[in-house]
């Protein structure tokens, strides 16, 4: 939380942003709970093992008193193939205390394997959750790192907007007194009967609107600055000010020559955008279920292997003696025919429809983007001319001001004259200062469209070089 009256600059605030922000803090958990679907889906395709271990101890009735432990030890593994493979160690130890007291203990190791022929054979049905679980966290995170790119900009935009205002009240306030003063100056004139009664009144309103400015302005820049905490998720009531060089150093980034040809950022877009890139993927995956849903209507064949060994069955306890002439072994299969396949016919519509859908909505995003770009660099070459209108604009206020005063004190301009010159004056300063922070917004927006601006650690941005597509 910021200290009383702490100045902030752009990069405190930007990193303030990446470490508070609630919106970035609900994507970055996004991100986290798509890791852990994915870590689940390699858990279902890694071995899995597993141990049991139960006993009792039996006695009253017609049943010998005896005591047991039962363990089961072993694993499962689904593999590429779509194959159930198991591998289990069973062993059992019996004692009986009465009726003749004897130890049973025995041991069995057994494994199966079943292998799919036909529907959910091979690894592009079997690994389809594991293949979508991967590009599900990489979506995430592109939309992660996306999202990033749009807070960076919204918050340097707003904190360039804050600027805007603190200027405008400056502005606001100077015109404020330099009509104060005026105002005692044409005071004094016409108690020595050399200005009309009428022309201090207009001297005088003029100064009730400029002081009226000033007030709206401040309260306009703290509305501003009390969103803007929201924003920094700092509380509302903190004592922050923003740091004023910030407005040079605004003008030095908007001023950096910037010459890229609208073909070569449309084309940059379409390779770099992270929210393009992920409907593209998604529309892939579209596909990939179509042809898992046509799998799951074909017939299933399953091959099945079975394999125990089980211990010396002589009156000798030894558990871990395995004997190989009493292993049993079997091959078999089971067989599915497509008779009834309602609910797979169904999903497999769905995910045509689907793939449509996706297809569809990729092919719309692209053109939003292109639509985008061009709207983007239609305005930063836009916001240029206004900028250099705008400068244009308050050297002329500047000299119109200088050469009506000159003409009022000697006699040949009126004050009117002279007000609606200082108006202009600071209508033109508020003009230049907007158009400055609109071309700024309008060169970071222009690298957020074209997928260009990388933000860095602590929110930092870097604007990527966007390159020529031909000669």
């Amino acid at each position: 939380m910021p200290e009383q009256g702490w100045i902030l600059t752009l990069e405190q605030v930007l990193r303030a942003s990446i470490a508070n922000n609630r919106d970035y803090q609900t994507q970055k958990e996004s991100v986290y709970l798509s890791a852990l679907g994915l870590t689940l889906v390699r858990w279902q395709f890694a071995p899995r093992f597993f141990g049991l271990i139960s006993g009792d101890y039996v006695w009253g009735g017609s049943e010998p008193q005896s005591g047991s432990i039962v363990s089961d030890f072993g694993w499962n593994q689904v593999l590429a193939t779509g194959a159930r493979l198991s591998l289990s160690v069973a062993n059992n130890f019996t004692r009986f205390f009465i009726g003749g007291r004897r130890e049973v203990a025995t041991t069995l190791i057994s494994g199966s394997l079943t292998q799919p022929l036909l529907r959910g054979f091979g690894p592009g049905v079997a690994l389809e959750p594991l293949t979508q679980a991967e590009r599900n966290v990489i979506y995430s995170i592109r939309a992660l790192e996306r999202f990033r790119q749009t807070l960076v900009v919204d918050v340097t935009s707003e904190f360039y907007r804050l600027l805007q205002a603190r200027n405008r009240i400056s502005n606001e306030y100077l015109n404020w007194q330099g009509l104060v003063t005026n105002l005692d100056r044409a005071q004094a004139l016409a108690e020595g009967e050399r200005m009309p009664k009428f022309e201090v009144d207009q001297v005088r309103q003029s100064e009730l609107e400029a002081r009226n400015r000033y007030v709206v302005a401040v309260e306009d820049y703290q509305n501003l600055l009390d969103r803007f905490k929201i924003t920094l998720n700092f509380p509302v009531g903190a004592a922050i000010k923003l740091d004023e060089n910030e407005l040079t150093k605004i003008e030095a980034i908007a001023r950096e020559p910037l010459e890229v040809a609208l073909d070569d950022a449309v084309a940059t877009a379409l390779r770099r955008r992270l929210d393009l890139l992920n409907a593209r993927g998604q529309a892939e995956d579209a596909d990939r279920r179509v042809r898992v849903s046509a799998d799951a209507l074909r017939t299933q064949l399953d091959l099945n292997l079975t394999a125990s060994l089980p211990s010396k069955s002589s009156g000798v306890q030894k558990p871990f003696k395995l004997d190989a002439s009493e292993g049993i072994y079997s091959v078999g299969f089971d067989l599915d025919l497509p008779f009834d396949r309602r609910a797979e016919r169904n999903d497999y519509v769905a995910s045509l429809i689907d793939k449509e859908q996706e297809a569809r909505a990729a092919a719309l995003l692209e053109d939003r983007v292109t639509v985008n770009v061009r709207d983007a660099h239609r305005r930063l070459l836009r916001e240029r001319q206004t900028l250099k209108i705008q400068e244009a604009s308050v050297k002329l206020a500047e000299a119109r001001v200088e050469s009506t005063n000159l003409l009022r004190d000697a006699g040949r301009a009126l004050t009117r004259d002279l007000l609606d010159a200082q108006a202009a004056l600071v209508s033109a300063k508020n003009g230049f200062t907007a158009a400055l922070i609109n071309l700024a917004i309008a060169r970071l927006e222009f690298f957020r469209d074209t997928g260009a601006l990388q933000v860095a650690d602590g929110g930092r941005w870097i604007e990527e070089p966007i390159p020529r597509q031909g000669p």
